[in-house]
């Protein structure tokens, strides 16, 4: 999964709609709802960044994978 967070100065009007916002919560946020149902593991849990510029706004795009699994208890 993807997501840019803008990592430039936000316009007035932005940062008073933004104020509180953590995009980078959001973004972790999202790759965890992306997970399958009943996913109670994510193995090899990785974070790439890359740095993108579009005019004068520049963006970190975050990507993050990992496989799901879940953990079953095996009664002995």
């Amino acid at each position: 999964m993807t997501t840019p967070i803008q990592i430039t100065q936000k316009g007035i009007i932005q940062s008073i709609v933004e104020r509180n916002r953590n995009e980078w919560s959001e973004a972790y946020a999202a790759f965890m709802a992306a997970a399958p149902s009943g996913t109670t593991i994510i193995f090899g849990m990785q974070v790439a960044t890359a740095a993108v510029v579009l005019g004068t706004r520049a963006f970190l795009s975050v990507t993050m994978t990992g496989t799901a699994a879940i953990h079953e208890l095996e009664e002995v």
